[in-house]
């Protein structure tokens, strides 16, 4: 920089760098920081528009019951949906709003409109909706979810919320106690992306989650790596111990939903059974869901002993 002025805002920039990637890291100027910075205002700016125009849509993707093989619910997946920038994915937007605030009206907003959605589904469908760790920690969420399920009329059981482990990172009192506000106002509690975040499980001992949902990280390599199925083995016998439902996250192909069965797991979710799709798409994927078959196993399907079995080869047998 070659004035007072430049040289500061470029040191806020750099100093935003450091703490946005490399906590107690130091970081000399660079001119794609600007341009970064820019580009998360635009965004934001965006954002707070779409959600004063109303241009913010759910999706819906399906979860499937392995006992019976039946749709028992959708997970609300939000969409930004600002008319020049198209649509977004939630891993490029929901950063931003929970720096800048925006997540709280957004959550609000997702939440009701959910529970609107789900209100118009046959019952006993569940539909499920991703709250942020920003959201829990405000105060009014039993409130928030409360408004919700009365401005729709869907029944408390019809509704789960899903949580983050990263919840618990800064836990303080009232994270516990707000989770068992909601609790007491019937909903079901959801922990998701299980085994990914935060490294404790004491967690587990001081709130009753209603539901494990095993992340797709494991999911992905189920079929190729030993250790993979391994903690998704143990995942399970945690959760059927601590009487928890287990759903299986980023399911693709019908042999890991053969492998999930077989290991004892309760539900799956993923482009197998369906991608996310818009609110009025929903009813009529239910009603034809009869048409879609159960995966049947390989021949010669055998689920070998973790500890001591090689690596599965594709397609006679299943490790």
């Amino acid at each position: 920089g070659t004035t007072v002025d430049e040289m500061m805002q470029h040191g806020d920039l750099a100093l935003y760098d450091a703490k946005s990637h490399a906590p107690g890291s130091m970081r000399f100027f660079a001119s794609r920081m600007g341009e970064q910075v820019r580009q998360r205002l635009v965004l934001e700016r965006d954002l707070r528009e779409a959600l004063e125009k109303n241009q913010l849509e759910l999706h819906f993707q399906p979860k499937v019951n392995l006992g019976d093989w039946e749709v028992v619910g959708l997970g609300a997946r939000r969409r930004g949906t600002p008319p020049e920038r198209g649509r977004l994915p939630p891993v490029e937007f929901i950063p931003v709003a929970e720096e800048s605030g925006l997540i709280l009206p957004m959550g609000e907003w997702a939440l009701t409109e959910a529970c609107c959605q789900a209100a118009r589904w046959p019952d006993p469908l569940q539909v499920a909706v991703n709250i942020s760790p920003v959201q829990v920690m405000a105060q009014n969420l039993p409130e928030a979810v409360q408004r919700a399920l009365e401005l729709s009329g869907l029944p408390p059981r019809r509704l789960e919320l899903e949580i983050t482990e990263s919840v618990f990172i800064n836990e303080t009192r009232g994270t516990v106690d707000r989770l068992h506000a909601l609790s007491r106002l019937g909903v079901q509690i959801a922990l998701d992306d299980f085994g990914t975040g935060y490294s404790s499980l004491a967690y587990l001992r001081r709130f009753p989650f209603d539901t494990l949902k095993i992340d797709r990280a494991f999911v992905r390599e189920l079929l190729i790596s030993r250790d993979a199925r391994s903690i998704v083995r143990n995942i399970l016998a945690l959760a059927q111990s601590l009487r928890m439902t287990t759903v299986a996250e980023g399911v693709e192909e019908p042999l890991q939903v053969n492998v999930l069965e077989a290991e004892g797991c309760n539900m799956v979710q993923g482009y197998f059974t369906s991608r996310p799709m818009p609110a009025h798409q929903v009813l009529e994927f239910v009603l034809r869901w009869g048409e879609h078959n159960r995966p049947s196993p390989p021949r010669d399907f055998e689920l070998a002993n973790t500890e001591t079995a090689p690596l599965m080869t594709l397609p006679e047998t299943i490790i």
